[in-house]
């Protein structure tokens, strides 16, 4: 199963109890939509497209007016690493209706986003209904990304890196932005000492792997800084690599 890393009080939740959250009145221009409408729209494009769900795990936070979810899919980009989804919602004005993809390590079982594939739409009165149709092109775009996932990582495991490329790796995410001082230490110690034996091989995907594993925390207390923080990891580490898709959600 995959975890979700919850903060500020959060639970994890079973699927029944994500059903029966209330959700308040609209008003105005606020038109909040039931965190399982949202779920189910997601879950059914997904099974139009022809991908089954192998593993998910919900969470609900703040009186449940905040949803979160990841579906871990049958889908294996190579051993140990396959494609996932995620999907978010609130009934408090806290954050729009939101999905994302990207490739879950189930070793480190960190999710390591590499491409902006990400839909966001506000609750509005159509609201909804853009959000399905924009999760629709998405999820249509998800063959393509998984073959540059897939790829990816290959390059990754494949390049090799002796002990200064991966200390002036290291530095450069710092300077960039994409670590603290207060990561780097971490870094270094998952990068020389690895927990999981997976990751000992002294590639590029190790050290990949080393940096999610000390950012992952980022993945729920805010998404979009987790995206943007392992966008910018590729960028760093691939940096010959497109890592935007040709698809505008």
């Amino acid at each position: 199963m995959s975890n979700l890393m919850l903060h500020a009080g959060g639970r994890v939740a079973s699927l029944d109890e994500v059903r029966n959250c209330p959700t308040p009145a609209s008003v105005g221009r606020w038109h909040p939509t039931p965190h399982a409408t949202v779920l189910d729209a997601v879950k059914e494009t997904l099974l139009g497209a022809g991908y089954s769900v192998r593993a998910e795990k919900y969470a609900l936070a703040r009186s449940d007016a905040r949803f979160f979810g990841v579906l871990d899919l049958e889908t294996p980009l190579v051993q140990g690493v396959s494609l996932s989804v995620g999907v978010r919602n609130s009934t408090d004005k806290s954050f729009p209706l939101g999905f994302a993809a990207g490739s879950r390590v189930f070793v480190c079982d960190n999710l390591a986003f590499s491409a902006e594939l990400m839909v966001r739409r506000k609750h509005t009165l159509n609201g909804m209904k853009m959000f399905g149709m924009a999760i629709g092109q998405a999820v249509a775009s998800l063959a393509s990304f998984k073959d540059m996932e897939a790829s990816r990582i290959q390059r990754l495991a494949e390049t090799e890196l002796t002990p200064a490329s991966a200390s002036h790796l290291i530095l450069s995410a710092f300077r960039r932005g994409i670590i603290n001082t207060h990561q780097i230490a971490n870094v270094c110690q998952e990068w020389e000492e690895p927990r999981h034996e997976d990751f000992r091989p002294r590639t590029a995907w190790s050290l990949f792997n080393a940096f999610t594993e000390i950012l992952r925390d980022r993945a729920v207390k805010s998404p979009q800084t987790f995206v943007a923080s392992t966008i910018r990891l590729n960028g760093l580490m691939l940096p010959e690599a497109k890592l935007e898709l040709a698809i505008a959600v």
